[in-house]
């Protein structure tokens, strides 16, 4: 880019090649604040030029794939954190019914392989007598979009992939943004004896 230090072209280089942040940082000794000042020169710069410029278009190319870094990292936070909880989770989408994410103690739970529930509609972990009703909760659910626990009074039951049913708790809470809901669930007997637990430290207390 005209108008810019042979290290900021560089810079803007390598983030259009995909590099992290923090990688781009560690290699020319900035701190994000100075990495985000380079940007900006680069904006103003840019700002100067026609669209079809290569500068400029280098520009819009290093700020798309910072978006795209910034977004796959975000994602794998998220998934690290699924996984590392103790219940079960689910992401459903609450208009279609399709399962968009999973981890591993929901695959356990349900007997299906992690990338076999992906895809599939929640109604298939839902006992057949009850499966015809159920589109219209989980629609009605995203509708009121608030958070909800249910199941505790009487629990619920699911279905795992060889047609046996788990008696589960579960609560439920709904994005906004997507229509998504988290589903977590826990097992019925394990989460009863952690509340009975809980109660009876409360009293000793």
């Amino acid at each position: 880019m005209e108008g810019l230090s042979k290290k900021d072209r560089e810079i803007i280089r390598q983030i259009c090649e995909g590099a992290p942040d923090l990688e781009v940082c560690r290699q020319f000794g900035l701190l994000p604040t100075q990495l985000q000042q380079v940007l900006d020169r680069a904006s103003k710069r840019a700002d100067q030029l026609e669209p079809t410029d290569n500068a400029a278009v280098m520009y819009e190319r290093a700020l798309r794939k910072r978006a795209e870094n910034a977004a796959n990292s975000l994602e794998a936070r998220f998934h690290a954190l699924l996984d590392a909880a103790p219940e079960a989770i689910l992401v459903v989408n609450a208009l279609t019914g399709m399962i968009h994410r999973v981890n591993e103690n929901a695959a356990l739970l349900f007997g299906y392989p992690a990338a076999e529930l992906v895809g599939r509609s929640v109604e298939d972990l839902v006992p057949l007598r009850l499966r015809g009703i159920h589109p219209a909760y989980r629609i009605g659910f995203i509708a009121s979009v608030r958070k909800r626990e249910m199941g505790y009074h009487p629990p619920i039951f699911a279905v795992r992939k060889d047609g046996s049913e788990v008696e589960v708790a579960i609560a439920l809470t709904a994005s906004t943004a997507d229509e998504e809901v988290m589903v977590v669930c826990t097992e019925f007997a394990r989460w009863s004896a952690v509340e009975k637990a809980a109660r009876q430290s409360s009293q000793r207390t």
